[in-house]
């Protein structure tokens, strides 16, 4: 199976019998990083997912669909109007289109933004912090900094709260 330009719209090709599985009509096809039998496409400018049978899974209503790549949760964020959700690969909602941002679930846990303030979310939409904090940075050892009033704070996946007295220096964040 390989992706495949023609005439200036993609497909999928069955490269054993040089067929296409999936017809080039669409104006973009990537296929998800967590099953390769599924796929993103773009057509008219909006973003859906067909399986490798040209099945649609969610039509294309979308301004865009971001796979993470390091997906094991297999998630989609989604983005329509300017709000992003979250979906699983046949379109159910796991958090519907509302948040300015979502982003970096890791450990079960993203980053959200509602009235320009940062929060964090569960995979289930549970606000496990409110939106209160300025901004927000990720650090490969010590995970999600949170920043409020100028004081750096690390998010504790295991106890799900803010640990204050791990305050980071500045000098950490600005790496």
């Amino acid at each position: 199976m390989k992706i495949t330009i023609k005439k200036n719209k993609f497909g999928v090709l069955d490269e054993k019998t040089k067929k296409f599985i999936i017809p080039p009509k669409y104006d973009q096809l990537f296929s998800l990083s967590f099953d390769k039998n599924k796929f993103i496409f773009i057509l008219n400018r909006k973003y859906g997912i067909i399986d490798i049978d040209n099945n649609i899974l969610v039509e294309p209503i979308y301004d865009c669909i971001i796979d993470s790549f390091v997906n094991k949760h297999k998630i989609l964020v989604v983005v329509k109007e300017k709000k992003y959700g979250v979906i699983l690969v046949d379109g159910t909602f796991i958090i519907k289109p509302e948040y300015e941002l979502l982003t970096y679930f890791t450990d079960g846990y993203g980053i959200y933004s509602l009235n320009g303030k940062i929060g964090v979310i569960d995979l289930n939409g549970v606000h496990i912090l409110p939106p209160i904090f300025d901004s927000y940075n990720y650090h490969i050892k010590f995970g999600l900094i949170l920043v409020k009033n100028g004081k750096n704070f690390i998010f504790d996946h295991n106890k799900n709260t803010i640990n204050e007295k791990y305050e980071l220096l500045k000098l950490i964040i600005s790496w």
